[in-house]
C-alpha cells in the first residue's frame, strides 16, 4: 500500500451519455467500452494507431472502460494511451502481453482505476507510465512487468498524484520509481 497524498482536488467527469462500443483499437474522441476481447496480433481489432497504440485518448472527458474484456498484445506494443488531455478516466482494462499497459503524458486530473495489467518486454516495461502529467489518480490497480529494466509504475515529471491500493510486482527494475515527481 503505497498513499502519496498532496491534497490536490481532482474533477471526475461522470456524463456517460453517448457511450460507443468498441469492437476495435482506435482513436477515443467519445466515451467507450469494449464489448470484446481485442487481439493485437490479429488483424482486424488489432489495428494499432499511429502504429503503436490500441486506444489514443485525443479528447478531454472521455472514458475507456474495459467492460472486462482484455487487450492482448504481442509485447512490443502499447494499449491505451491519453496525450494532453483533461479529465479521462481509463477503468477495468485487462491489458496482457503489452511493451507499455497504460501512458499519461500531459493528461492532467486523470484517473486509471481498476485494471489488470501485465507487461511484457525484454527490456523497458511499464504496467503505467505517467509522464508530465499533473494530479493523476492511480487506485486499485494490478500491475506486473517483466523485463530487464521494467517498472509496474514509473511517474516521470508528474505532480500531485494520488497512488493508493494498488498491487505492483516488477521483475526489472523497480515496482515504483518516482523520477523528478512529487
Amino acid at each position: 500500500f503505497l498513499f502519496i497524498d498532496t491534497n490536490a482536488d481532482l474533477t471526475i467527469h461522470t456524463d456517460f451519455g453517448g457511450i460507443a462500443s468498441a469492437t476495435e483499437c482506435g482513436n477515443v474522441t467519445t466515451n467507450i467500452t469494449l464489448t470484446q476481447d481485442i487481439n493485437l496480433n490479429v488483424n482486424g481489432t488489432g489495428t494499432m494507431v499511429n502504429g503503436s497504440y490500441c486506444y489514443f485518448m485525443n479528447t478531454s472527458y472521455t472514458t475507456v472502460d474495459g467492460g472486462g474484456f482484455i487487450i492482448t498484445g504481442n509485447s512490443s506494443f502499447f494499449g491505451v494511451s491519453a496525450a494532453n488531455v483533461t479529465n479521462v478516466v481509463i477503468s477495468n482494462m485487462t491489458i496482457v502481453n503489452t511493451s507499455m499497459g497504460v501512458i499519461l503524458d500531459g493528461a492532467n486530473d486523470s484517473i486509471v482505476i481498476n485494471n489488470t495489467i501485465n507487461t511484457s518486454d525484454s527490456t523497458d516495461a511499464s504496467a503505467i507510465f505517467v509522464w508530465n502529467t499533473w494530479r493523476a489518480n492511480v487506485t486499485q490497480n494490478t500491475l506486473n512487468a517483466s523485463g530487464t529494466n521494467s517498472n509496474a509504475m514509473l511517474l516521470q515529471n508528474s505532480q500531485n498524484a494520488n497512488v493508493t491500493y494498488n498491487t505492483m510486482n516488477s521483475s526489472g527494475a523497480a515496482t515504483l520509481t518516482l523520477s523528478t515527481s512529487h
